[in-house]
């Protein structure tokens, strides 16, 4: 995966987590922001990197100070982060970018808060809901693949029929947009 081969070919020749804790933040953000760069030479793909380096380097110092959130706070704080740095991945520019975050906090009535998505509010919470049931639900792949008794058939009918649910509700929310990685 693009996970495996920065840390194998970025993060660890960098220096990785040797010479202290403030090279290993450094190499942290480096890494993302070259992550960031192979994904698009443009602002925004290095603000998501950036965003991320800076999100793992805090992760780092406040663990390394013993601090840490109850399990409900982190991951309600790593969803909406993951929400805020995505849009920057997915704007054409930087003040794209601005622009829905601003109609996300609803500070700036945009084109974007009004025009867009007002229409897909109710696919897109139904969204959220089915990938929260996926997400905290079902078991991700680590688990499934290092417990290899299989997953109970009550959780694969769970699955199917949320895979179902999300293909209708994709195939009705409007224009499809195309697939991210079309161009590389």
């Amino acid at each position: 995966t693009l996970s495996r081969w920065l840390r194998n070919y970025l993060y660890i020749p960098v220096g990785g987590n040797r010479g202290g804790d403030t090279k290993t933040m450094r190499n942290l953000v480096v890494t993302f922001l070259l992550g960031g760069l192979w994904h698009g030479a443009g602002w925004p793909f290095i603000i998501w990197g950036a965003l991320h380096g800076a999100a793992c380097a805090v992760h780092f110092a406040w663990s390394k100070r013993g601090y840490a959130l109850t399990p409900v706070l982190g991951m309600v704080a790593t969803f909406l982060f993951v929400n805020v740095a995505w849009v920057f991945f997915r704007a054409p520019s930087v003040t794209a970018a601005l622009d829905v975050l601003s109609a996300m906090i609803g500070l700036a009535p945009s084109a974007v808060s009004t025009n867009h998505f007002q229409p897909f509010l109710a696919e897109a919470m139904t969204m959220i809901l089915i990938g929260s049931v996926i997400v905290w639900g079902l078991p991700n792949s680590q688990e499934i693949a290092f417990h290899r008794g299989g997953i109970p058939r009550a959780a694969r009918a769970i699955f199917t029929g949320v895979v179902i649910a999300t293909v209708i509700l994709l195939n009705n929310a409007g224009t499809p947009s195309p697939f991210l990685y079309f161009n590389f």
